[in-house]
């Protein structure tokens, strides 16, 4: 039972950080995005992808011609805003 109330505690808190972290570029998700994960707004890419991107290499024009140019370049500060906030780091450059 206390796992149980423990994994409702967790849910709860990534649903208000995500609500939280909304701003001009990052969306809660909804329907349209994989999993209702924290989305990049307009767009069925998910915030967590493009990091994860150039993390594996992916330059910013690889990037676009993978996800069809779908990805705007003027969320990528925000982005990583937002992934700082997650991952409680306070030193991301951008």
């Amino acid at each position: 039972m206390r796992k149980i109330a423990s994994v409702l505690k967790w849910e709860r808190d990534v649903r208000l950080a995500a609500s939280a972290l909304q701003g001009i570029w990052v969306d809660c998700g909804g329907p349209a995005t994989p999993g209702g994960k924290l989305a990049v707004r307009g767009t069925r890419l998910s915030v967590s992808l493009i990091p994860e991107c150039l993390a594996g290499g992916m330059s910013l024009q690889d990037i676009d011609e993978a996800f069809d140019y779908a990805f705007p370049h003027e969320a990528l500060p925000e982005l990583l805003k937002v992934a700082s906030e997650l991952t409680g780091s306070f030193h991301v450059a951008a």
